[in-house]
């Protein structure tokens, strides 16, 4: 047993002197998990890692590729966690305004969305959702963060299109609720497929999707 270890401390020592010559760790300090110094790679890599569970946790390409903000835009959807000062329990109508700050409009989702969903910054566009779908293999893994099967949402889309004698447009901007000529487009989700958009008048109460 003695030469085994003195073996292991012999290959330690020498591996570690070839990466960085100026350093002598022993043995304990690999035993105690602890390194108090640069290691070279020498272009070699780290294979075979562990699911990271903690921040300081390293973590595989593959993970970094389908759990990375940038692949995954979605977040969740409003739901309120304060429901006496929200009794509307996180639903809006195409007029957005955020009831403690104030804001309307984009500005207010966007507040909204902050209020709601933590971690997202603002109403999901088209594209955010489309992209989402294309990014996860599968959708059901989402939701806990309100992607389930025909839950309807509002999404953004920005420039007005028209529709017959009506805009979608948004909802003029999220500052209007009412039953005239104003749109506004929701997405309804579907964990199969994806789901699908439409447009719906402003004066329907939907959740918002939240994006990052």
């Amino acid at each position: 047993m003695k030469k085994f270890l003195v073996a292991i401390a012999t290959v330690c020592l020498f591996s570690i002197n070839i990466a960085q010559a100026t350093y002598s760790p022993s043995l304990l300090d690999f035993i105690k998990g602890v390194v108090e110094f640069d290691i070279s790679m020498n272009s070699k890599k780290i294979t075979n890692l562990a699911t990271p569970t903690n921040d300081n946790d390293a973590a595989t390409k593959k993970y970094v590729d389908d759990n990375a903000g940038g692949s995954i835009p979605f977040v969740g959807i409003t739901k309120s966690p304060d429901p006496e000062n929200y009794p509307n329990d996180g639903m809006f109508t195409g007029n957005m305004m955020h009831p403690i700050n104030g804001t309307m409009g984009y500005k207010g989702a966007n507040d909204l969305c902050k209020q709601f969903a933590t971690g997202s910054t603002h109403i999901c566009t088209q594209d955010e959702i489309l992209k989402t779908i294309s990014s996860v293999s599968n959708l059901a893994t989402l939701s806990t963060q309100g992607w389930e099967d025909d839950v309807s949402v509002w999404i953004a889309t920005g420039a007005p299109k028209a529709l017959g004698a009506y805009l979608v447009n948004d909802c003029l901007g999220f500052t209007y609720a009412g039953t005239s000529t104003n749109y506004g487009n929701f997405w309804k989700f579907n964990t199969g497929t994806g789901g699908s958009g439409a447009a719906l008048l402003c004066n329907n109460s939907l959740r918002i999707a939240c994006c990052k």
